[in-house]
Formats: C-alpha cells, structure tokens, sequence
C-alpha cells in the first residue's frame, strides 16, 4: 500500500471520528439529563464483522441506525438486514432518513409471555415512557385462563416491573392491526 494510499485512509478515518464526535456533542446538548452514555466506533471493516465483535462483549445496550431508501422502495435495505442479523440479542433501532419524530402519546410493547423480560428491554420501557410521559400499553394475545404456567409466570414478572408505569394491558386478537390497536 503506498503512502497516499494510506494517507487518505488515515483522513477518511479522522474525518469520520470528527462527525462522530460531533453527532454525539449535539445529542448531549440537546439531551443532557438523558442518562445515556455514548460510545462511537470508527471502524472500515465489514459491518456485520465489527457489531459481531463488539455485540460479544456485552457492553452494547443498543443500536441505532438510519436508513436511506425509505420504507416505501424496500421495507430494509440489505445494510439493515445484515445489521438485524449480526445483532443477535441486542435491541436495533432503525429510523427512515425521512423520519418526522414526534413524542409518542402510546407506545406498545407486544409479547405473548413465552420468554422472560430482559432488564435491559425493561429498562427502555421505563426509559422511554417516563422521559416522554406517554402511556404504555402492553398488548398480548392470551387471556390469563389460556396462558400455560410459563406465561402465566412471566406475565406476573412484568406485572411487578412496570407497576409504577401504570401499563394498559391490553388484549389483541389474532390478525388485528396493532397501529389501529394502538
């Protein structure tokens, strides 16, 4: 490799660390009570490679990603998919380059109890529906007399861990659309 060559790899690497750092000094500012940390990899290696590496070490609580082509040419781009899929166990936030954020009124939490609450997926219940001061429904499928023992227990876990929440459960019918339901 020649010494341009590597010069130019050396500026693209700066150059990316600088908008980094930059994105997250915006973040701080505009949130500074938020409570989270962030953390930034500059990296030219293959992705899914990278998030595989560092999904292992157990320190990614979550990751956040855009999306260029919008939801209306393809549902994920194959950047997207490889993301999901290199992710594994770790919540992956995707958001539209055309995204109009606004502060939700209701946010939904779908399950049907069969796996046990994670505390980091609660703690973003918590997160998300205090720091925004919206109502969170949890939707589910089965009545209480249809749940088997697991269910039933992991029902009462979520119970107890989103009491002060206040959360509508909510039943939802096989097949019935969960943003009307929302």
């Amino acid at each position: 490799m020649s010494s341009l060559e590597t010069q130019g790899e050396d500026t693209e690497q700066e150059q990316s660390e600088v908008g980094l750092l930059k994105t997250v000094n915006a973040l701080k500012l505009a949130y500074p009570d938020s409570g989270i940390t962030f953390e930034t990899l500059s990296s030219f290696s293959l992705l899914p490679e990278e998030i595989r590496e560092h999904a292992d070490t157990g320190q990614i609580q979550l990751i956040v990603t855009g999306i260029r082509g919008g939801f209306q040419e393809v549902y994920l781009g194959s950047n997207t998919v490889r993301i999901l899929k290199a992710a594994g166990h770790i919540p992956v936030l995707v958001i539209p380059k055309e995204a109009n954020v606004k502060i939700p009124k209701r946010l939904g939490f779908v399950t049907d109890f069969t796996s046990a609450f994670t505390g980091v997926q609660l703690n973003y219940l918590h997160f998300f529906t205090t720091r925004h001061q919206s109502k969170l429904v949890v939707l589910h499928p089965d009545t209480p007399s249809e749940m088997n023992r697991l269910q039933q227990m992991h029902k009462r876990q979520l119970d107890l861990e989103l009491a002060v929440l206040q959360p509508e459960m909510q039943r939802i019918k096989e097949f019935e659309n969960l943003t009307d339901t929302l």
